[in-house]
C-alpha cells in the first residue's frame, strides 16, 4: 500500500492541519496533515495533490520531498510506504 500527506505552509508560515473524521478512537477527532492512499496508475505526487484537494479544497503545489518512511499495520492496517510532501498554496497572493 502506498500513501502519502502533505504539509500546508502559506505565506505567513501557517501549517494546514485536518481534523481526523475516523471513527478509530486512536484517530478520531485528532489533528493530522491531509492524507490518503494512492490509486492505482496514480503517481504518488498525484495523489498528494488530490488528497489535499479532496480534504480541503485548497489547491496546491509540490514544494519540496520532505520524508518516506515504511509502515507495518500503522495507518490503514497493512504494510506499506508512505511519502510527506511540503507544499504551497497556488496563487496565493
Amino acid at each position: 500500500m502506498i500513501g502519502c500527506g502533505g504539509i500546508i505552509v502559506n505565506k505567513n508560515n501557517e501549517i494546514l492541519l485536518v481534523q481526523e473524521s475516523n471513527p478509530s478512537p486512536t484517530r478520531h477527532k485528532k489533528w493530522n496533515m491531509p492524507m490518503g492512499r494512492s490509486n492505482s496508475n496514480e503517481s504518488i505526487k498525484d495523489t498528494v495533490i488530490r488528497e489535499i484537494f479532496e480534504e480541503t479544497g485548497l489547491e496546491c503545489e509540490i514544494f519540496d520531498f520532505l520524508m518516506m518512511y515504511d509502515f507495518d499495520k500503522d495507518i490503514w492496517n497493512t504494510n506499506g510506504l508512505f511519502f510527506v510532501y511540503l507544499l504551497k498554496l497556488k496563487n496565493e497572493k
